[in-house]
């Protein structure tokens, strides 16, 4: 629920907040996907989740919140639902933030019921296969929003 509400109130909010900040929809979307790639690239290295200080990961519910609503997802909910918004209300973006949000709950749920039965090397190439895709989906914010910006 939590990553719910975060996610809505950014889908919402967040176009009339970068434009009361003076910031443009086409700098946040190079913005967005500088931090989009940065957690790619720590994921692709295999930095997925903190340590909890003894080598062991620390996959606690908060940890998993604080992921799912990230800056990245935060600056790709606020980029889509500049673009895809019909009457001032993203109903596409807000649509696919709930769909987002349910899997996220059933892919909690499979870690803490499976974690244990799920073997670590495959644990590392999925980690690293979500940073490679938002690695991409960052490059592609970055590349949208320099070519808006020189069509400009």
């Amino acid at each position: 629920m939590a990553i719910l509400v975060i996610l809505v109130l950014t889908a919402l909010l967040g176009k009339s907040t970068l434009h009361a900040l003076g910031i443009t929809i086409d700098a946040f979307k190079i913005v967005g996907g500088v931090i989009i790639s940065f957690i790619g690239f720590g994921m692709f290295g295999g930095k997925a989740v903190p340590d909890d200080g003894g080598g062991k990961p620390a996959t606690t519910l908060s940890t998993l919140i604080v992921f799912a609503a990230s800056p990245g997802t935060i600056a790709t909910v606020i980029a889509l639902s500049a673009v895809h918004n019909a009457d001032g209300i993203p109903v596409t973006v807000l649509v696919g933030t709930a769909g987002a949000v349910f899997l996220t709950w059933l892919i909690m749920l499979l870690v803490v019921v499976g974690e244990s039965h799920i073997n670590k090397s495959v644990q590392q190439v999925f980690t690293r296969f979500m940073g490679l895709i938002l690695i991409s989906m960052g490059l592609q914010f970055v590349l949208t929003g320099l070519k808006d910006v020189m069509g400009s």
